[in-house]
């Protein structure tokens, strides 16, 4: 079973949930944890003792243009979703590589072959042994890139090989709404949304609520740092878990410790229970 722990924004407890839940299923169950936050891989920092399998870089292709072949058309310019190719003065088409996706629309319009494929590394693909059934694989963004997409295809490539080893895997996914989160929210059986107990929080949860809707992915909500006035998450049959503000939690997560909670062993035989249902179990 796939599950994807997702979040509206950044500082929700996100990685926290998903590396307390990995651990917690781990004790009985073969896990893998997929740290798919790419632009900032940090779930390694809980398992100081993991060991490093496989390092792998990743590459991606961009388009470089051959002029005495390019009859400057603008074809690849309207198609490029991303922006990075534009028209340049000369009318020529100007490619901006770090923003380039990969997609290979641009290849399919240009109807000249003015377009070669260059290659170029941008990350990196890492698989870990914390335990003899609970592995993790991280993918790893270099600073100063654009696309993570690339990175995630790799990553996910990689995830697929092990899936058949194991019976649960646990996705660390990107905050918000984006290309990447989606790409991970695709991927689940089921989303478990850390909800900020904020405002703002909430608000952000409920654009992530609406997206796994339009994906058609079932979600759970826990809410995390809740207080006595805290907000909370208006459809409340979504809620499984609410999670106090701790103190304790935070020194004890700012050292790379994940501490013991009764929510989250409450959440991990959620989890369990679930994937019992949907198997028909």
């Amino acid at each position: 079973m796939v599950i994807t722990i997702a979040s509206g924004k950044g500082g929700a407890g996100k990685t926290f949930i998903a590396c307390s839940l990995a651990r917690e299923l781990a004790k009985n169950h073969r896990v893998l944890l997929v740290d798919a936050d790419c632009e900032c891989p940090n779930t390694r920092i809980f398992f100081p003792g993991a060991k490093l399998k496989e390092e792998k870089a990743v590459k991606t292709f961009y388009p470089e243009l051959e002029k005495k072949l390019c009859n400057r058309c603008g074809a690849c310019a309207r198609v490029c979703k991303t922006h990075a190719i534009f028209t340049a003065k000369d009318g020529y088409p100007a490619i901006l590589q770090e923003l380039c996706n990969a997609c290979g629309a641009c290849f399919i319009a240009c109807k000249q072959n003015a377009l070669k494929k260059r290659f170029r590394e941008i990350g990196k693909i890492r698989e870990f042994e914390i335990s003899s059934h609970f592995s993790l694989i991280e993918g790893e963004l270099f600073p100063g890139e654009e696309e993570s997409i690339p990175v995630l295809r790799e990553l996910w490539k990689r995830a697929e090989k092990i899936l058949g080893e194991v019976d649960f895997v646990v996705i660390d996914s990107p905050p918000g709404v984006r290309c990447a989160s989606l790409f991970c929210i695709e991927k689940s059986c089921a989303v478990l949304l850390v909800a900020e107990a904020s405002e703002f929080g909430i608000s952000d949860a409920l654009r992530v609520a609406k997206a796994c809707e339009f994906l058609q992915k079932n979600f759970f909500v826990v809410l995390n740092k809740a207080g006595k006035d805290s907000s909370e998450f208006p459809e409340a049959e979504k809620m499984i878990q609410c999670i106090p503000f701790s103190r304790e939690i935070l020194e004890r997560c700012a050292k790379g410790v994940l501490p013991e909670r009764e929510e989250i062993k409450a959440l991990a035989e959620f989890v369990v229970k679930l994937h019992e249902k949907n198997s028909g179990g």
